[in-house]
């Protein structure tokens, strides 16, 4: 996605020559089109400007732009504001250094007026003489990755004040704090307040476990010898996932984002689990 200036001939000889191959391309295999019209992946091609010449379907998908409007405007003006220089700098290297992929995340715009994280990966396109006519490649939203990562490091970072004493009793998400017997030693409010019970000193881990509304097919995903806890124990890594909660006391159940960190405790390890609401449904029959 080049900015370089080239003479007004040359753009619309490039110009020509992309449109016959995309419409040839298009003619001789609508099989083909179809299958891309079915990706979750954006698909897409620019002219030597930048200007997009192909997208698939997955651009409305993603951004809510149709893509008949957008075909023929620049890569650039949906590129965030603060990331546009990084971007063609990023482009203009791999040009002027002779390379042929780009591969690098940043911020799409949206039409109602949002930003989308997107993972993008383009080749640049030549002709038979090496000059440039185009890129070629895919567009990935990976917004709700980027989201998780952030709640991740949060979450780390949280676990890791708790780990070394400090209170926690005014933080926002629930933290459990459980020695190498698995029994409890310290518990916030917020957890609670999550399991709609309170929680003593000395309970096992176990009566989380109960609670929990597991797939039968899947096996615990906190409990069990494959679960988050066992796993960060023997791993000593940091375990996510999300948990479902049975509430029949209020008729619903309820959906977590957890982490359980393994924490050293005097040569053993012991864990801390922390949670945050991820939402509810109506029903816990």
């Amino acid at each position: 996605m080049s900015g370089t200036e080239r003479d007004p001939e040359d753009h619309r000889s490039v110009d020509r020559s992309v449109d016959r191959s995309v419409n040839l391309a298009r003619a001789s295999a609508p099989a083909a089109e179809s299958v891309l019209d079915s990706l979750n992946e954006v698909v897409f091609q620019t002219d030597p400007a930048g200007r997009w010449t192909y997208l698939n379907r997955a651009w409305t998908d993603v951004t809510g732009f149709p893509v008949a409007t957008t075909l023929g405007t620049n890569f650039l003006d949906y590129i965030h504001p603060d990331e546009r220089d990084h971007t063609l700098a990023l482009f203009m290297a791999v040009i002027e250094g002779g390379g042929q992929y780009c591969h690098h995340e940043t911020r799409y715009r949206t039409s109602d007026g949002g930003w989308r994280w997107v993972e993008l990966r383009a080749t640049l396109l030549r002709d038979g003489q090496g000059q440039l006519i185009g890129n070629a490649g895919t567009i990935v939203d990976i917004t709700e990755r980027r989201l998780a990562d952030e709640t991740v490091d949060e979450h780390v970072h949280l676990l890791e004040v708790v780990a070394r004493g400090s209170g926690f009793d005014d933080l926002p998400i629930g933290i459990a704090l459980y020695g190498p017997d698995r029994a409890l030693r310290r518990v916030s409010p917020v957890v609670e307040r999550m399991l709609g019970r309170s929680m003593e000193i000395g309970d096992s881990i176990e009566r989380i476990y109960e609670l929990l509304d597991d797939d039968p097919d899947c096996g615990s995903v906190l409990g069990g010898d494959w679960g988050m806890v066992s796993t960060a124990l023997r791993t000593g890594r940091p375990q996510y996932g999300d948990l479902r909660l049975l509430r029949p006391d209020e008729g619903r159940r309820s959906f977590f984002h957890a982490s359980v960190i393994p924490v050293p405790s005097a040569g053993t390890a012991g864990s801390a689990v922390s949670a945050e609401t991820a939402g509810t449904t109506g029903s816990a029959g």
